[in-house]
């Protein structure tokens, strides 16, 4: 105990003994005293100890809602294909045809609300497909690439035939699915899809 704390024990054991019939032992009285002081001292540090890990506690919150909120207020890029109007005219037409068939005397149009067309002959069923549809039959893995109106084109199976996918634009509205059917084999699709051309 340092000289200064001494000092002050003996001062508070004098004055509450002053007054108290038959003091009490000295000794005993320091130590009581001596206690009173640790356990302040005790209860100042643990004090300080809290208030300072509540300073670090709120600064740690305060950072992480900034992170949250700079995170949060970033621009995330849509991977969805641009909103598009669907054709109701299918804007190329075959110059190559299949043993037998003919080509169509007109433009081909789409079926409202289907959104194919189709072209048939003898034995076999060719469809034009808009990629407006959820459904657009694209080949599970590419047999092989073709080009197709001046794209790269993937030209593989489908469950029920073939199909050849093309991109003519950035919308799904520009792409387009050329389908064939049984009875169409793989390199008349092919021939097919090579020999389109677009419509004036």
């Amino acid at each position: 105990m340092s000289i200064e704390l001494e000092d002050a024990v003996r001062d508070v054991l004098r004055r509450a003994t002053s007054h108290v019939i038959g003091s009490p032992d000295e000794r005993d009285v320091a130590r009581r005293v001596t206690r009173r002081v640790r356990r302040r001292r005790t209860a100042v540090g643990a004090a300080a100890c809290l208030a300072a890990a509540g300073l670090v506690g709120g600064l740690a919150l305060v950072g992480r809602d900034d992170e949250e909120k700079s995170v949060a207020s970033e621009p995330v890029a849509s991977t969805d294909p641009p909103m598009c109007e669907p054709a109701s005219l299918v804007p190329f037409r075959p110059t190559v045809m299949i043993a037998g068939w003919t080509l169509p005397d007109e433009q081909w149009r789409l079926v409202s609300d289907a959104h194919v067309a189709v072209w048939s002959g003898p034995g076999g069923i060719i469809e034009i497909w808009n990629g407006i549809r959820d459904d657009l039959p694209v080949p599970g893995r590419a047999d092989r690439m073709i080009t197709v109106l001046g794209h790269q084109a993937r030209l593989g199976m489908i469950s029920d035939g073939y199909s050849v996918v093309v991109d003519l634009g950035a919308t799904r509205c520009e792409r387009w699915a050329i389908v064939a059917h049984p009875g169409v084999t793989e390199n008349e699709l092919a021939a097919v899809a090579e020999g389109l051309e677009m419509v004036d």
